[in-house]
């Protein structure tokens, strides 16, 4: 009894962990996509790279709302426009993802910090309307991610161990009633 109540707990607790981190994993790709697409049509509303700066706390404000989230704006000629990484990591800009492709989910990009932090994200190519090209890049450092999924590791484990005692517990207890007619027998 002992060992299917492990066994069960065990189960239970890998699926919800499992599932937990494909929604989270989830979750972040489709806002780094979504934040991406909404820069890039943002950016094709603006004239020139200096309209890009003119308005960048307004693009900030629109797209970013997370420390973990990072956004870099850059010219053709490599000048930053926009720089707002809160955390500080580093921000990868290829591959770009050309400015008349879709930015799916195959194009984030995942790359570590250098904490050894998980990092995604996803350079794409803008065309402003006076029809010279940036690159956006949109990332999002999973530091926060990982140690909500490790607490949460570590509360199934407890809570198996928790369960387990009391299996332990409860099948003893239940035993040794079952046991009390046949040692009264003796």
């Amino acid at each position: 009894a002992v060992v299917i109540t492990v066994a069960c707990f065990s189960v239970v607790g890998l699926l919800l962990f499992n599932e937990l981190s494909r929604r989270i994993y989830i979750h972040d790709q489709t806002n780094i996509i979504l934040d991406a697409r909404h820069l890039r049509r943002l950016a094709t509303e603006l004239q020139s790279p200096d309209d890009l700066i003119a308005h960048k706390d307004r693009l900030i404000a629109l797209v970013l709302g997370d420390n973990a989230n990072g956004l870099r704006v850059i010219d053709r000629n490599g000048r930053v426009l926009i720089d707002h990484v809160p955390m500080g990591y580093a921000l990868s800009t290829r591959p770009v993802v050309p400015a008349n492709e879709r930015i799916v989910p195959a194009s984030i990009q995942s790359w570590k910090d250098r904490n050894g932090d998980d990092i995604r994200g996803v350079a794409t190519a803008a065309t402003l309307q006076g029809g010279e090209t940036v690159t956006i890049v949109v990332a999002r450092s999973l530091a926060d991610r990982t140690l909500l999924l490790d607490r949460y590791r570590r509360d199934v484990w407890l809570s198996l161990l928790g369960g387990l005692l009391v299996a332990v517990s409860l099948s003893f207890v239940l035993v040794r009633r079952a046991l009390r007619p046949l040692r009264a027998m003796a």
